[in-house]
């Protein structure tokens, strides 16, 4: 479990390009489309998806083409995507399990889960714009 992927595109990306591409094709059913990330200073311009409640998931364009990482959830990620943490999906167990759990374990379990499938969701949306399979 690594934390981070790479969709290799055949496309530069810019990042308003990326983020406009992404939120005009968002199915809002699958989860909260992707924001800017502005809570804090950082180097570069990422989006920010709902993950877990220790950690999110950034989107940005690399050389590549698109990456998604885990990051750790600040105190403003967690406020703003508290209704829409995507892991565990009964809320019923969510205290006892974030409880029990260390960062760690939900770092390479629960955050890596939602990584890829974020990162197999944002692979179908650019295949299915440019008709290319992506690895």
């Amino acid at each position: 479990m690594k934390g981070r992927q790479i969709i290799r595109t055949d496309k530069k990306w810019g990042f308003d390009e990326l983020m406009r591409f992404l939120r005009d094709r968002w199915d809002e059913d699958f989860s909260r489309k992707p924001e800017e990330f502005t809570s804090r200073p950082v180097i570069g311009r990422y989006m920010i998806l709902p993950g877990t409640l220790k950690f999110c998931v950034m989107i940005y364009p690399c050389s590549k083409g698109v990456a998604l990482i885990t990051y750790p959830a600040d105190g403003d990620i967690m406020i703003k995507f508290a209704n829409d943490v995507r892991y565990p999906a009964d809320a019923s167990g969510t205290g006892a399990f974030f409880r029990s759990s260390s960062t760690e374990k939900e770092r390479t379990g629960p955050a890596e889960d939602i990584l890829l499938e974020y990162t197999e969701y944002v692979r179908k949306l650019l295949e299915s714009a440019s008709g290319t399979r992506y690895a």
